[in-house]
């Protein structure tokens, strides 16, 4: 790990860099902003999942919604089933209001 002993600068360069160092470790260890990283990811993962299951883009390539996917309809409602059952599989639906609405509209329909 770096550490500021170790900066060879001069003195103002220290000081800056000491200041710089203390708000970057602020950072890197605020809890908060590590919980909500960690829900971006997850969030990140069911919609990849999602979307694959929608085939409406693929998450490994590049196109995002631009993305023309794959038009066949009995193989988009089999994904959405399997997917619906991962979410309730994974306890995913149980644990945010988001997931709730949209495993019940994907039941609905």
């Amino acid at each position: 790990m770096l550490r500021c002993s170790n900066f060879n600068g001069d003195i103002k360069e220290k000081g800056l860099f000491g200041k710089l160092w203390r708000k970057i470790h602020q950072v890197v260890n605020d809890r908060e902003l590590k919980k909500a990283a960690n829900r971006m990811e997850r969030k990140a993962k069911v919609f990849d999942k999602f979307r694959v299951a929608m085939q409406i883009t693929d998450p490994n390539r590049n196109d995002g919604l631009n993305d023309t996917g794959k038009n066949t309809s009995p193989s988009i409602e089999k994904n959405v089933k399997a997917f619906s059952k991962w979410l309730s599989d994974n306890g995913i639906h149980e644990c945010e209001k988001d997931y709730q609405k949209m495993n019940g509209q994907i039941k609905k329909y």
